[in-house]
């Protein structure tokens, strides 16, 4: 009776450990696919920011003295940092 009972509930444990396989592989699979697409988003976002923030370099008026110039550009920068945190 022991033997036929191993019989019947080895391969069912061998079944419900390849579908746990299965089930962490399709996990990891999901995990990989939307750290690569957070990844492609946040590099969009990066490249806008650098433009954002090179504009207001270029933006920046050469007639003001350069402490007041630092100031105002260092404002405009941490403006543009705020603007895209809060996009994250």
């Amino acid at each position: 009776m022991n033997d036929k009972l191993k019989l019947k509930v080895f391969p069912l444990i061998i079944i419900v450990a390849l579908l746990f396989f299965l089930f962490s592989c399709a996990e990891t699979l999901s995990n990989l696919r939307d750290y690569n697409a957070n990844s492609a988003k946040l590099e969009k976002m990066r490249n806008s920011m650098r433009s954002t923030c090179s504009m207001l370099v270029l933006q920046n008026q050469l007639d003001e003295p350069a402490g007041e110039r630092r100031a105002h550009l260092q404002e405009d920068i941490d403006s543009c940092k705020k603007e895209f945190r809060r996009e994250l």
